[in-house]
C-alpha cells in the first residue's frame, strides 16, 4: 500500500521522470516536491539542504508529504468522475417494422464534459432464444436510420453528425459506447430488434419474447478550467495538459490564438516552447484524436509549438457557447508561458470589443509618448499608426425568424415575420461578390420531430449586356459550425452540398429534406458564380468574373409532420410518442417501405392486392348458410348475430385493406365491432347447443353478451377474451346434456347428431381456429385469415341444433288430461315439429 501511494505522488506530480532513477521513490517524489513545489508554499530558504539530511528526518518529512498529497489526489478524482450521472430503468424493445416501433432512450451532457460512457445491457425471457439488439446513439436529434435497406425520398439528407451504433445480444453483459468530447446537450439512443419471422401470435395463448434495455450514462467533467477574457494577455504556470475555456459575442467571426513569452526549466534544451495548443469550439478538446468524431477533429485548431515557428492559430468559435483550449506541456518540467486571444467580429469599427481594445492601447501608447525618448517615440509611433487588423472575410449574413405554426410540427422561417405568417417564402437579393450566410435555429422537443424541407428558387437575370447570362449557386447546409471554403473559393469545404443555376427553369430549382433536424444553430451557405454556356463541351465551367451586382432568390423553409404531411399513395403519417419525445413517422402499406412510402421494390402488384381484398371480404359469404339455416329453424337471435358478424367482417376488412381502403366508420370502431361479433357468435352458438330453459338461455345470452362487449373493448386481441366464453359455453352445453342423459336413461343428443353434424362442425372450427392461432403471419394473412372465415362459417352451419322441441307448446303439445281436445291443424303442426327433430331426441322423452 505504500509503495501504490508514493506511486500515485509520483504520477501527481513532475517527478516521474526521476522515478526511474536509483533513488527510493520516496526520495525521488520528495526532491522533486522540494525543488518545484515546497519553495512556493514554505519559501527557498526553508528547503534548502534537505537532499543531505538524515534518513529518519526525510523519511517523517515524506510521510507527511504523502498524507498531505494522496488526499487532494483522492479528491480530485472525485470530481472528475460520475458527474452528473444518469440511468434509466429497463424499457422493453420492439422488432422494427417501421420507426415508430423503436424504443428512444434520452441522454442529457452537461457542459465542460471532456469524455462520456454509456453502458447498456439487455435481456430478454427466459425461455426465448437469445436475440440482437442494434442501437444508434445520436446527438441533438432523433437517429435517422434505415435498417432494412430501404431507400429514402428524393432530396433527403441522411448523413448524419456525431452518429454512433452498436449491436449486441441479449445475454445481460455490459455493452460500452465511449465518446471522447462529447457535445454538451441532449443525445438519443434508438433500440430495436429485427423480427424475421413475422408470426402474428395470439395474445395470450403464446408466451411473448419479451426484449429489456437497461442503460446509463457517466460524463467525466473538466475538475480544474482556467477562464481566459479575449482581447488580455494572461500568464500562466502549468506542469501538466491544462484546459482553458472562454465565451464570445455573437458578431464573432473568427479568433486568434498567441503563445508568447515561453519559459521551462529542467535538461530540456528545446528552442521553442515545448507545448502542444488544441482549441475546440463548444467541447474540450483531446489529445485522443481517434476517440473524438470526425466532426469535432475538423472543427480542432492543433499547433504543435515544439516544432517551432509561430505559437499560434485561428479558430472558428462557436456561438453563445463556451470555447476551450488545451495546452499540454512535452516536457515534465513547469511552462511558464502568456497567452493572448485576439477575436474578430464582424460589427464596425467603433462598437467592436477589439476596436474598445485598440482604443485602450492608443491611450496606452498616447501615455508612453510623452513619456518616452526618441528611440522609443518611434516605436510606439509606428504601432499607433499601424493600421487596425479586422476581418476582411465576414461575409453578408441574415438570421431568420422562427414562426410557429398551431399544428404539431408545424413552423417555418421567415425574413421579416407579418401579418401573413402563414407564407414562410422570403425572396432577397445575394450578392456575386461574396458568399452570403442563412442561419437559422431549430429548438428542442417539437422542432426537430418533423421533417424540415429547405426550397429555393434562383431568379434567372436574363442576359446582361455586362456580364455572363448563367449564374452557379453553390450551397452548402451545415449545423453547429459555420462552413468554410476550400482554397480555390469554388466550393466548400465540408457539409451537406447541393447546387443551382439558371441554365435552365428546372435547374435553377432545388428542394431538400432534414429528417428529425438536430436542435441548435444551422447554417446555409450561399457561394454565387458567373460561367460562360459552351454547351456542356467541358467538365469544368469557364468561370468569370460577375459583372452583376446581385440575383434575387426565393427561399422556403418550413416543417411538417413526416414528408409535407403525407407518406406518399400507399401511407399514412402517424405520431408517436417514446421516452418523452413525440415524433411523426410513415406507417406504409401494401409492401411499400421507406421514410416517406417511396421504396417499391418489395410492393405488391395491384392484382395481388385486389386478390387479398376479394379473399378476405367474400370469404364472410361462407356465413350466409349459417344465417339462412338460422332463420328456417327459428333461431331469430343466431341468424341475426350471424348476420352482423359477416357485415361487420366485411366492412372492417374493407377498411382495412391496402388497396384503396372504404371507411364507413372509423377503423377502430370497425375493428371492434368485428371482434366483438366473432366472439358473441361463439357465445350464442353454444348457448343455442345447451339444453336450458328459455328464460335462462335469455339471462345467460344478455349477460354473457354484455360481459364480452366490455372484455373486447379492454383488450380485444387477448386470448382470454376467445376462451373465457369459449369455455363457459362449453361447460354449460355438457353440464345440460350430462342432465339430459340421467333423466333420460339415454345418449343425448341422440348418435346421428354427433355423427353428422357435431363432429364434423367440431373438426371445422378447430382447424380454423388453429389456422388464426398458429399458422398466421403477416405474409400469408389474406389467404389463413381468409380460410379461417369459410371454415368457422361451415362450422356454425353444420353444429345448429334443429327447431326446438318445446316450440310445441306453442301449439298445445301435449294435450294435458284436463285441457279441451285440440284443433285437428294444432295436432299436425304438432306432429311435424316432432318428426323433424327425432333425430336431436327420440320420442317423447326429449319433451321437458
Amino acid at each position: 500500500p505504500a509503495s501504490a501511494a508514493v506511486s500515485a505522488v509520483c504520477r501527481v506530480w513532475p517527478c516521474a521522470v526521476r522515478c526511474a532513477a536509483g533513488d527510493p521513490p520516496v526520495v525521488q517524489c520528495f526532491d522533486g516536491w522540494r525543488r518545484h513545489i515546497g519553495p512556493g508554499l514554505y519559501g527557498a530558504a526553508s528547503m534548502t539542504a534537505t537532499r543531505g539530511m538524515a534518513p529518519a528526518s526525510w523519511f517523517l518529512q515524506s510521510v507527511i508529504l504523502i498524507v498531505a498529497l494522496v488526499p487532494w489526489q483522492s479528491a480530485s478524482a472525485d470530481m472528475d468522475t460520475a458527474a452528473m450521472s444518469q440511468s434509466l430503468e429497463p424499457r422493453q424493445v420492439y422488432p422494427f417494422r417501421r420507426y415508430g416501433d423503436v424504443t428512444l432512450l434520452p441522454f442529457v451532457v452537461a457542459q465542460g464534459t471532456h469524455s462520456a460512457t454509456w453502458t447498456f445491457k439487455a435481456n430478454i425471457s427466459s425461455h426465448c432464444r437469445p436475440d440482437i439488439i442494434h442501437l444508434y446513439l445520436q446527438y441533438g436529434g432523433l437517429p435517422v436510420l434505415s435498417p432494412l435497406n430501404a431507400s429514402f425520398p428524393d432530396g433527403f439528407v441522411t448523413k448524419r453528425q456525431r452518429l454512433r451504433s452498436l449491436s449486441f445480444p441479449t445475454d445481460s453483459e455490459l455493452r460500452f459506447i465511449n465518446i471522447s468530447s462529447p457535445d454538451p446537450g441532449q443525445w438519443f439512443a434508438a433500440a430495436f430488434t429485427l423480427d424475421h419471422h413475422q408470426r402474428i401470435l395470439q395474445k395470450g395463448l403464446f408466451a411473448p419474447c419479451e426484449v429489456y434495455l437497461s442503460s446509463s450514462l457517466t460524463p467525466y467533467l473538466l475538475d480544474e478550467v482556467v477562464d481566459l477574457l479575449p482581447g488580455q494577455a494572461t500568464t500562466h504556470h502549468v506542469v501538466k495538459p491544462t484546459y482553458f475555456r472562454f465565451a464570445t459575442s455573437r458578431e464573432l467571426w473568427s479568433l486568434d490564438f498567441n503563445v508568447s513569452e515561453c519559459k521551462f526549466q529542467g535538461n530540456s534544451t528545446a528552442d521553442s516552447c515545448p507545448v502542444i495548443i488544441s482549441a475546440t469550439a463548444e467541447v474540450p478538446p483531446t489529445a485522443e484524436e481517434d476517440a473524438v468524431d470526425a466532426e469535432v477533429v475538423q472543427r480542432t485548431t492543433t499547433v504543435n509549438c515544439s516544432e517551432g515557428g509561430t505559437c499560434g492559430g485561428t479558430m472558428t468559435p462557436a456561438v453563445d457557447a463556451w470555447n476551450y483550449i488545451l495546452v499540454q506541456p512535452t516536457i515534465d518540467d513547469p511552462v511558464e508561458f502568456k497567452i493572448f486571444l485576439s477575436p474578430y467580429d464582424c460589427r464596425s469599427a467603433h462598437t467592436s470589443p477589439a476596436a474598445k481594445s485598440r482604443r485602450k492601447e492608443n491611450l496606452e501608447m498616447l501615455e508612453k509618448m510623452f513619456s518616452a525618448n526618441a528611440t522609443t517615440l518611434r516605436t510606439v509611433l509606428q504601432e499607433y499608426l499601424r493600421v487596425p487588423k479586422f476581418p476582411s472575410s465576414c461575409w453578408p449574413s441574415r438570421e431568420l425568424a422562427h414562426v410557429n405554426m398551431p399544428n404539431t410540427f408545424d413552423y417555418g422561417y421567415r425574413l421579416d415575420p407579418g401579418p401573413d405568417e402563414s407564407n414562410f417564402t422570403s425572396g432577397f437579393n445575394v450578392s456575386l461578390h461574396e458568399p452570403t450566410l442563412i442561419t437559422f435555429r431549430v429548438f428542442p422537443v417539437l422542432d426537430s420531430g418533423g421533417t424540415l424541407s429547405i426550397n429555393l428558387h434562383l431568379i434567372n437575370p436574363g442576359k446582361d449586356e455586362h456580364g455572363p447570362t448563367n449564374v452557379s449557386l453553390r450551397m452548402v447546409l451545415a449545423y453547429g459550425s459555420r462552413p468554410p471554403l476550400k482554397e480555390d473559393q469554388k466550393s466548400w469545404e465540408w457539409g451537406n452540398k447541393f447546387q443551382v443555376n439558371t441554365s435552365s427553369d428546372d435547374n435553377s430549382r432545388a428542394e431538400l429534406h432534414v429528417p428529425f433536424p438536430e436542435v441548435g444553430l444551422w447554417y446555409l451557405g450561399l457561394l454565387p458564380l458567373c460561367y460562360l454556356d459552351d454547351g456542356g463541351n467541358s467538365s469544368e465551367p469557364n468561370w468569370v468574373p460577375c459583372e452583376m451586382e446581385s440575383v434575387h432568390v426565393e427561399l422556403t423553409i418550413n416543417s411538417t409532420a413526416c414528408l409535407n404531411n403525407k407518406c406518399g399513395l400507399f401511407g399514412r403519417c402517424f405520431q408517436y410518442i417514446s421516452g418523452g419525445m413525440i415524433f411523426s413517422s410513415c406507417y406504409c402499406t401494401s409492401g411499400y417501405r421507406g421514410w416517406g412510402c417511396t421504396d417499391n421494390r418489395e410492393a405488391r402488384h395491384y392484382s395481388h392486392m385486389l386478390t387479398e381484398l376479394l379473399l378476405l371480404t367474400i370469404s364472410n359469404v361462407f356465413f350466409m348458410p349459417a344465417v339462412l339455416l338460422a332463420f328456417y329453424r327459428r333461431h331469430f337471435l343466431e341468424g341475426l348475430v350471424y348476420l352482423t358478424t359477416m357485415c361487420a367482417s366485411v366492412l372492417y376488412h374493407a377498411c382495412d385493406a391496402d388497396l384503396s381502403p372504404i371507411c364507413v366508420l372509423r377503423p377502430n370502431v370497425l375493428q371492434y365491432c368485428d371482434f366483438l361479433t366473432a366472439v358473441v357468435s361463439l357465445w350464442v352458438t353454444l348457448l343455442c347447443l345447451a339444453e336450458v330453459s328459455m328464460p335462462l338461455r335469455t339471462l345467460v345470452s344478455t349477460f354473457g353478451t354484455l360481459c364480452i362487449a366490455i372484455a373486447v373493448e379492454n383488450d380485444r386481441t387477448g386470448f382470454l377474451v376467445i376462451a373465457l366464453p369459449a369455455g363457459l359455453g362449453l361447460t354449460l352445453v355438457f353440464g345440460s346434456w350430462v342432465r339430459q342423459c340421467v333423466t333420460r336413461r339415454s345418449c343425448f343428443p341422440q348418435p346421428r347428431f354427433w355423427l353428422i353434424s357435431l363432429a364434423p362442425g367440431a373438426a371445422l372450427g378447430v382447424v380454423g381456429a388453429a389456422l388464426y392461432l398458429g399458422f398466421e403471419t403477416r405474409r400469408n394473412y389474406a389467404y389463413v385469415h381468409s380460410a379461417w372465415h369459410a371454415l368457422v362459417g361451415l362450422s356454425l352451419f353444420l353444429v345448429l341444433p334443429p327447431k326446438r322441441r318445446c316450440q310445441c307448446e306453442h301449439y298445445g303439445w301435449p294435450p294435458s288430461k284436463s285441457s279441451n281436445p285440440l284443433p285437428v291443424a294444432n295436432i299436425h303442426a304438432a306432429h311435424r315439429l316432432a318428426n323433424e327433430t327425432r333425430w336431436w331426441s327420440k320420442g317423447s322423452q326429449a319433451f321437458p
